[in-house]
């Protein structure tokens, strides 16, 4: 049953996304563009490229603008430089403004929205929150920044207003014989002190309103996304990596999978679905570890797995007669794995090709 499972899992990620490798010329040179957490937007000279991670081929040689843009983290801003004929790799590790809580109380109300235990799992904007508890229940408030002063300026405006309003109606009241027809009416330096004092704070208040209404709108708390956190994702994949060690392959299998599922924007995605992959191609399920190794390639192209995935690829192909398949592979490698070496791949495409012209003459002596 559990192995059904795995399989079922597997396959509805598969049915998301389709299985085809395209074909393309090995690039004189290509940026490997990755980032923790993954899935995050990236500009490239200003002109968004997709979400990482990403390979870029048959890139410009010079220096390029990269730019990251993730919800729930800060924008971060990179360069980098890349000789003719080089195969570069770039990874960025994102600097989030959010924090991930899990709340172990029966009612957890946050902002005035109440989450049951079993979805307690919540994404905060980063800040300052105000805890207390009732009972079964926890309230979490989120704390405006400039919370003091506001509250300062409550007290004090009202003060600095009434002083100013009866400066004001001594001036009108009170005349000084000493003083002119014009200055007469005119407010006394210790009402116009009040006065612009009473201007000043209303001013500082009313803008400290807006900027708490501004922050509240702003504070956007959401469940979690994923059943795993970053640090429950590395913790499975860790475990699998155990299992795998001890020979353990089932339990490795389902922690692998387990990563590949739930972990969501965890780097570890990649890496797990990788040795999922690797373990049903071993096992007897080549079709399986086909696709997933496709899925890798296209949806996941690290430099820890790339090249990996694809001469996986191509022994699948080619085990299965799919010559021309298992070309198209070998020929996009970029060698970013010292695991292999450019002329052992060469002489494979040519060995490859020799089969082909095998078969296809000895097809043409038969007829």
């Amino acid at each position: 049953m559990k192995k059904a499972a795995i399989l079922c899992a597997l396959l509805t990620l598969l049915f998301v996304a389709s299985a085809t490798v395209g074909a393309q010329e090995p690039p004189d040179t290509a940026l490997f563009i990755s980032t923790a957490p993954i899935r995050a937007e990236v500009m490239l000279d200003g002109t968004p490229i997709g979400t990482t991670p990403l390979l870029v081929r048959a890139i410009e040689p010079g220096e390029h603008q990269l730019t990251f843009i993730k919800p729930g983290h800060l924008r971060r801003n990179e360069t980098v430089e890349i000789g003719p004929s080089e195969v570069v790799q770039f990874s960025a590790t994102l600097e989030p403004n959010v924090f991930v809580g899990a709340f172990a109380a029966t009612e957890t109300v946050v902002a005035g929205t109440t989450y049951s235990r079993q979805d307690a799992r919540l994404v905060l904007p980063a800040g300052t929150y105000e805890f207390s508890q009732s009972g079964v229940s926890l309230s979490l408030d989120p704390v405006y920044p400039n919370e003091s002063a506001l509250r300062a300026l409550r007290v004090a405006t009202p003060v600095v207003i009434i002083a100013a309003v009866i400066a004001t109606i001594e001036d009108l009241l009170v005349q000084d014989s000493a003083r002119s027809y014009f200055t007469s009416f005119l407010p006394s330096p210790a009402t116009f002190a009040a006065l612009t004092a009473a201007a000043a704070s209303s001013g500082f208040l009313i803008a400290l309103n807006r900027d708490k209404d501004r922050y509240e709108a702003e504070t956007v708390i959401r469940e979690l996304e994923t059943t795993l956190t970053d640090a429950e994702a590395e913790r499975y994949y860790l475990d699998g990596d155990r299992a795998l060690e001890a020979g353990n392959l089932g339990t490795a299998l389902t922690n692998y999978t387990r990563v590949v599922v739930d972990g969501g924007d965890s780097e570890y995605v990649p890496l797990a679905l990788y040795k999922t992959a690797r373990l049903y191609s071993i096992s007897g399920g080549a079709n399986l570890a086909l696709q997933l190794f496709q899925l890798l390639v296209r949806d996941y192209p690290i430099p820890e797995t790339y090249d990996r995935a694809l001469k996986s690829i191509s022994d699948i192909c080619l085990g299965n007669g799919l010559y021309d398949d298992a070309l198209t592979s070998l020929e996009s490698m970029v060698f970013v794995d010292d695991l292999y070496d450019p002329a052992d791949i060469r002489a494979d495409i040519e060995a490859i090709r020799n089969t082909q012209a095998g078969e296809g003459s000895s097809g043409e002596d038969s007829e």
